[in-house]
């Protein structure tokens, strides 16, 4: 089944919807499927999927938090804060097919791991670095030392102490 180009985006809580234009006609009445939003959809408001980019499911994760945002009264894309540790480590040049686990699992070899922000663009891709919080400043500069210039997926990873 071949992909359709053109996609339209919940305004509440972010969530894109593959539609053709023949499907969509002069407008339609959209309804959200996670946050129950409703909207009337015309033509100039739809969006081309980029060149080479496909859509993907979004994670059920992600879906349990805005739900679970939706209940508590809160924004669909609230974030609670993350834990913060004695080290913030920046963490760039990571393929950008990893996710918030795997560079857990990466660091918890160092030690404890408080949080991982995994920066990404608003259409959800990973930018390709991430914020880690260690709870121990030895152990983050430890992580440093022995992560810094080592090679995943074929790229030269670049690890610093962030922060200030």
């Amino acid at each position: 089944m071949e992909e359709c180009p053109t996609y339209v985006q919940c305004g509440k809580c972010k969530a894109v919807y593959s539609i053709s234009l023949e499907t969509l006609g002069k407008g339609k009445k959209m309804a959200c499927g996670l946050c129950s939003h409703s909207w009337w959809q015309t033509a100039d408001r739809m969006q081309d999927l980029r060149e080479g980019w496909k859509m993907a499911d979004m994670p059920q994760p992600r879906m349990d938090q805005i739900k679970s945002n939706m209940l508590q009264g809160r924004s669909p894309n609230f974030v609670p804060g993350k834990a913060k540790g004695e080290a913030t480590i920046f963490i760039g040049n990571l393929p950008f097919d990893f996710s918030e686990s795997d560079i857990t699992e990466m660091f918890a070899g160092y030690g404890a791991v408080a949080s991982v922000t995994l920066v990404h663009h608003e259409n959800g891709q990973s930018k390709g670095y991430a914020f880690v919080e260690m709870e121990k400043k030895d152990e983050g500069e430890k992580a440093i030392g022995e992560m810094d210039g080592t090679e995943m997926n074929g790229r030269a990873l670049k690890v610093a102490m962030g922060g200030k």
